[in-house]
């Protein structure tokens, strides 16, 4: 009921690391949401960051007591990311990167993000994304977080801006939702990057090139 589509459970336990909890949508159903990934063999879920509201939100879901513990186990299920999307590029401000920081240091942020590169819709201008998306991995680097990412239609820049960061571990970022061409791919491969996909590969209009 409620509009979910009944799925097997996995035989191999699943970390769910894009998990956009923080959706209105999902405000009075959260529990039952929880409830039914653990059922279905989900043992962790990263709480996507978006924005530094939507980050310090994150943080406060993935330890809200009521959610976070698996009573099963008694064990931690639920971690938050903290960081700038591209979309949110130009709401950054003095007090960003302190705001960020701050939430890096609780142990259930476990990484940096979602930031990086939309030049697709641009609704912030390129060079702010650009300049907020090197800072952020600059953050990484201090902190010795993994790098959660974001990139369309931006795939040269997206790398120009990780080059410049010295000490970054390609082993440490991930770009997730990829929906770029077998040349990108095979190139964020061969760097080490991991790379996620999500249901858009399903889309007729965007999933063609990432299928």
């Amino acid at each position: 009921g409620g509009g979910f589509m009944d799925v097997p459970a996995s035989a191999a336990p699943i970390v769910d690391i894009g998990l956009n909890l923080g959706h209105k949508s999902f405000q009075k159903s959260l529990p039952d949401i929880v409830a039914r990934a653990l059922g279905k063999g989900v043992t962790r879920m990263v709480i996507t960051g978006t924005s530094q509201g939507a980050s310090e939100a994150a943080v406060r879901m993935a330890n809200d007591p009521a959610l976070c513990i698996d009573p099963s186990t008694s064990q931690r299920i639920l971690y938050a990311t903290a960081g700038v999307h591209p979309h949110d590029a130009k709401h950054w401000g003095k007090g960003t990167a302190a705001a960020l920081r701050a939430l890096l240091e609780d142990p259930a942020c476990v990484a940096v993000g979602e930031c990086g590169l939309d030049f697709n819709r641009n609704f912030s201008p390129p060079d702010a994304q650009e300049r907020v998306f090197e800072e952020q991995a600059r953050l990484a680097v201090e902190l010795g977080k993994p790098l959660f990412c974001h990139e369309r239609d931006a795939h040269a820049k997206f790398l120009e801006v990780l080059d410049r960061v010295e000490g970054l571990d390609p082993a440490r970022v991930c770009v997730h939702c990829f929906t770029g061409a077998r040349s990108e791919l095979e190139e964020y491969v061969r760097r080490g990057f991991f790379v996620g996909f999500t249901g858009c590969v399903c889309d007729d209009r965007r999933g063609a090139a990432p299928r």
